[in-house]
């Protein structure tokens, strides 16, 4: 037997070589993308909680209820709640949601976010209505 011969009998052998390393590496691959893709759902949805918390909480220290929960509305994630307390000049909003990233397939995430603002005083020095 000679070199060619024994190279290409070798060859033969290593053949399903990549196919075999492939079909492990892919669905960790995917594994992992879909780990990803969960991250930056939770982190959008995260920071859109947290941008209508500070929406509602500035509007309702500005004394204005009604256009703190039209900014709620534009604002908040689906599924977001909000409740806002108010005390020692500040009003604070919370925003909640659960969170389901690749259709609740990983679970669902609690998200929380605060936000507070200073109440504003009218020219009278009294608290805006």
């Amino acid at each position: 037997m000679n070199y060619c011969t024994r190279h290409r009998l070798g060859a033969a052998r290593d053949s399903g070589m990549v196919t075999a390393e492939m079909a492990v590496a892919l669905p960790v691959l995917v594994i992992v993308l879909g780990v990803a893709l969960a991250g930056l759902s939770i982190g959008s949805a995260q920071l859109s909680a947290q941008d209508a918390a500070a929406q509602v909480a500035r509007a309702v220290g500005r004394g204005d209820a009604a256009a703190g929960s039209r900014l709620f509305e534009h604002a908040a994630p689906r599924g977001a709640t909000y409740a806002v307390s108010t005390g020692d000049g500040e009003v604070t909003a919370t925003v909640r949601l659960t969170a389901r990233p690749l259709g609740g397939l990983l679970g669902g995430f609690t998200i929380r976010e605060q936000a507070v603002a200073a109440v504003e005083l009218a020219p009278d020095g009294s608290p805006t209505p």
